[in-house]
């Protein structure tokens, strides 16, 4: 009985009684270790699907210049670092600079991220240039809207990044990557029509201010406006035509001349015809910009309009009468001090002449045959002498 319930406590507490005894628990564990494993290996595809069914869309609407090449540019080569499959470029402008459009060439070119261009403002002239690069260039050219260029795209297959990619477009999200406040101020800044004005103020206001002795505001706003003028200048891929930049300064120079010696508004024709002639001149024919026509009519007719109004005020003082002296009081009203007027023979006859006061001034004065009394108010009507020839008002 003993040995049987040893032996039988020894099989039950044998070291393969506690192996079967503890080996259900292992699965357990490992169960709970592997499973969140599988769930997030599960979950990594649809991350990385989500991340990568991302579309990145940048829009221009100016001339492709300095500004949006460097927008485009960046925005292309950071669409890698942030899970972009796709980058569309939408361009609404009908020119660029050679420059900047060579800049986002080259950086579409090595973009890993497939790069599609979209023209909604329909024929580009800037197209043929980054058309052989574009990675979709299946992409029809026919879409009215980016949505339906989306749709189009759908399963599309590219070339980006060395290999082929088969595009996913169809009701994904798009990321609207808007330029900031301040690129978008500066790109409005950076034009050749601004230059061109900010180069007519400046030309104006140091002419101003060499002809009236004292540095004082014409100068300074001048002298900011011309370097404002020199620094976009110098930013834009243009070449100035000296020819042209020689007879804007003298038509400035002889708006300026008008207001100090007026001609009769001949220096303003001549202004007027140097001006105009010269922006025409600035930039020559067959450069990717130039001064729009509108802008140098504006700017030409403004000049014109204020000079001429000064040219005719200046010729109305010189057609009126010159007042100097005593010829100044002529119509002017005074007051009597004295009594005066004419001898009637009398004992109590007044004094044939008498003081007025004009304005702050005193001043001898005669009638013309009636007499004056203190107090009454006169109107000057002649200058006679040394006297002045007054008659009683009313």
């Amino acid at each position: 009985m003993r040995a049987d319930r040893s032996g039988s406590s020894s099989a039950h507490h044998s070291p393969s009684a506690r192996w079967r005894t503890l080996r259900p628990r292992l699965p357990v564990r490992a169960v709970a270790v592997i499973i969140p494993i599988l769930l997030f290996i599960s979950v990594l595809p649809c991350i990385a699907d989500e991340s990568a069914s991302r579309i990145a869309l940048f829009s221009v609407t100016r001339t492709l210049g300095p500004v949006e090449a460097e927008y485009l540019s960046n925005g292309i080569r950071s669409a890698d670092q942030s899970g972009i499959s796709l980058v569309v470029v939408e361009l609404d402008t009908t020119s660029g600079y050679p420059a900047s459009v060579n800049k986002v060439r080259d950086t579409m070119a090595g973009s890993p991220v497939p790069v599609v261009l979209y023209f909604s403002g329909g024929k580009s002239s800037i197209g043929p240039s980054l058309r052989p690069l574009l990675s979709a260039a299946a992409a029809s050219p026919d879409a009215r809207s980016v949505p339906a260029l989306l749709r189009e795209l759908d399963g599309v297959r590219v070339t980006a990044g060395g290999g082929p990619v088969t595009l996913k477009t169809a009701g994904v999200q798009v990321s609207y990557r808007r330029m900031s406040e301040m690129l978008s101020l500066l790109s409005a800044l950076l034009r050749p029509d601004i230059a061109y004005i900010f180069f007519i103020l400046g030309l104006i206001g140091l002419f101003i201010e060499i002809t009236t002795p004292g540095f004082g505001v014409p100068g300074t706003v001048g002298s900011l406006s011309l370097l404002a003028s020199i620094a976009i200048f110098a930013s834009l891929p243009v070449t100035v035509n000296v020819a042209g930049l020689a007879a804007i300064i003298g038509g400035v120079a002889l708006f300026v001349l008008e207001m100090k010696l007026p001609s009769h508004g001949l220096l303003t024709a001549g202004g007027i015809g140097a001006l105009v002639a010269g922006s025409l001149l600035l930039m020559p024919r067959g450069q990717p910009i130039r001064i729009s026509a509108l802008t140098i009519v504006v700017t030409t007719g403004v000049l014109a309009a204020l000079l001429l109004f000064v040219v005719a005020k200046g010729i109305g003082v010189h057609r009126q009468k010159a007042l100097v002296g005593r010829d100044s009081l002529l119509g002017r009203t005074g007051l009597a001090l004295s009594a005066f007027g004419p001898d009637d023979g009398s004992d109590d006859s007044p004094p044939a002449a008498g003081v007025v006061r004009l304005g702050g001034e005193e001043w001898t004065a005669v009638s013309m045959g009636e007499t004056v009394r203190p107090g009454d108010e006169v109107i000057v009507v002649e200058a006679e002498g040394i006297h002045l020839v007054v008659v009683k008002r009313g």
